[in-house]
């Protein structure tokens, strides 16, 4: 029996070496699936499991290239605002700075510019890449959909002694937890920035909207730093009042992060979303961006089985 065990935890440690330079779409795949499983139930009663469950894949695929687009579509036409952004800011704080121990010659600034270019062909080059996860990510959230049950009844036969049953459901939990927690506020908080953006007619709107959700998702950081940076520049161009607005936006932001994830999360998840935290912080430290997903369901999961054996 133990030989058995040896061969079973060898045969996953090297599965998990074989899987580990997707792991990021994979995991994504899941999140996508958890995301879109309520629509495709909903559809599959209609059209069947394969047609719903291509229909909610090509829906995903959407809502990926639309910021996408959105960015690339703004950035191309008000590449020249953006210069000129650039360059007033940069000018700036020079001229602030000037005479002490922060100050710096525009011109030094080449080396920084540099290796900007560089870092844009390193992006450029590892486009393939980036073209080749998405597709895995797509095929395993098609084959995800499509077989969910099928999946879910596997993994149920696997889990025989209704402690081990337990351990499944709370994990699957734990999951959709984490989701509903960190994603959908990270929605939200996009959702609901991108209209106070075009009220104060921040330029952008739709690109500065995307990467309030986005800092959302990066721990210790929180959206605060998006309207933060928006608030100095508009105070910088002497728009005192948008600046105003937005350091109180950031302030209520930040608090309401504070309050409104934890409560999303403790809503499914059986874990004590403080704990959580710790794996959301270390997760992307181990895993890259896979890790905001995999460090709270490892912490999370690694605590559900604890508690079983102190069930015991």
């Amino acid at each position: 029996m133990k030989v058995l065990q040896v061969k079973l935890a060898l045969i996953l440690a090297l599965a998990l070496i074989v899987l580990y330079p997707i792991i990021a779409p994979l995991v994504f795949a899941i999140v996508f699936g958890y995301l879109g499983r309520p629509l495709h139930k909903r559809l599959a009663e209609k059209i069947g499991a394969g047609t719903s469950a291509a229909t909610v894949t090509a829906l995903v695929l959407l809502i990926i290239l639309f910021p996408v687009a959105a960015i690339v579509k703004s950035l191309v036409a008000n590449a020249g605002s953006i210069a000129a952004f650039a360059t007033k800011i940069i000018g700036k704080l020079s001229v602030i700075f000037e005479g002490t121990s922060l100050s710096f010659d525009i011109n030094s600034l080449s080396p920084a510019i540099q290796a900007g270019v560089e870092a844009s062909g390193t992006l450029f080059i590892s486009l393939p890449i980036l073209v080749l996860n998405l597709f895995i990510m797509l095929l395993a959230l098609f084959e995800l959909l499509k077989n969910w049950d099928s999946i879910s009844k596997y993994i149920t036969q696997l889990a025989k002694k209704p402690k081990h049953l337990k351990i499944v459901k709370d994990i699957n939990s734990l999951m959709i937890g984490i989701i509903d927690g960190y994603f959908g506020t990270a929605i939200l908080f996009g959702a609901l920035s991108y209209p106070l953006f075009l009220i104060l007619g921040i330029e952008l709107a739709t690109f500065n909207a995307i990467l309030v959700s986005v800092t959302t998702l990066i721990p210790m950081v929180g959206s605060w730093v998006m309207f933060a940076i928006l608030g100095v520049y508009s105070y910088m161009v002497g728009n005192i009042t948008t600046a105003v607005v937005l350091a109180i936006a950031g302030v209520i932001f930040g608090l309401a992060q504070i309050i409104v994830t934890p409560m999303l999360t403790k809503r499914r998840s059986p874990v004590h979303p403080a704990l959580l935290l710790l794996g959301f912080i270390g997760g992307p430290m181990a895993f890259g961006v896979a890790g905001i997903i995999l460090g709270p369901i490892i912490i999370g999961s690694l605590k559900i089985v604890l508690d079983s054996f102190k069930s015991e």
